[in-house]
């Protein structure tokens, strides 16, 4: 199920027990709604690998999207969007800021020493299926999905400050309409300023927070409609 407001799409990440909705959906292989290939199912498949997908795909299966076995394999995006088109594959990169250290640095300057970041901005790296960070840098790494035929990318992660909004920005500038962003463990993400600041236009919602959401939309526009009545009394 999806709903469009008039700056962002929003879609539902399904719960098992959940019927297939209507218009395009998100769940997790392994918890598969029923119908779930009759409709417009993304599959997504954190740790499984590509004859997973093969199968889920040759089943019927609108989308799948890989997570785990495109960072072991790159070459598994590019083989399955050349034998299935790219409009089905996808990948999904759950994500968390990279830490920085510090290291001593006696290079530039052979007079004195200096601290100096591992990092110069702030940036994310990508996390395995289980979570484990991987040193390997985001928006880099999405990017070379995209080059290898992946048609679309699900961002997972916790926007929590300032630096996480811009990163978010600076990927929607550069890949646009390609990018799906869906939280990593946030139970109430804040819809409103990723949209407005983010510039996130396409999201997926647990279902719990995308039934609180569409009870927000709904509360806005019976006070919209109640607020328009008094102006014309």
């Amino acid at each position: 199920m999806d709903t469009t407001d008039q700056l962002a799409t929003v879609c539902c990440l399904v719960a098992a027990e959940a019927s297939a909705p209507e218009g395009r959906f998100f769940a997790v292989d392994g918890f598969l709604p029923e119908a779930a290939r009759r409709g417009d199912c993304c599959v997504l498949l954190p740790s499984q690998d590509g004859t997973r997908a093969r199968e889920l795909l040759a089943a019927g299966f609108a989308r799948v999207l890989l997570g785990e076995a495109a960072l072991r394999d790159a070459q598994t995006v590019a083989e399955l969007a050349a034998g299935f088109g790219p409009e089905r594959i996808g990948v999904l990169a759950p994500v968390k800021r990279m830490q920085v250290s510090w290291i001593m640095d006696s290079e530039s300057n052979a007079d004195f020493k200096v601290m100096r970041p591992s990092l110069c901005e702030p940036s994310w790296e990508v996390l395995t299926g289980s979570g484990v960070r991987t040193g390997t840098l985001a928006g880099w790494w999405i990017g070379e999905m995209l080059k290898l035929g992946a048609g679309f990318v699900v961002i997972q992660v916790d926007i929590v400050d300032d630096a996480d909004m811009n990163i978010a920005a600076g990927l929607m500038e550069e890949y646009g309409a390609r990018l799906w962003f869906s939280p990593l463990e946030q139970t109430e993400p804040p819809i409103d300023d990723l949209i407005r600041f983010g510039k996130i236009s396409q999201m997926v919602l647990p279902q719990v927070v995308f039934a609180a959401y569409l009870g927000n939309l709904e509360r806005e526009q019976e006070a919209g409609e109640r607020q328009a009545q008094l102006g014309h009394a």
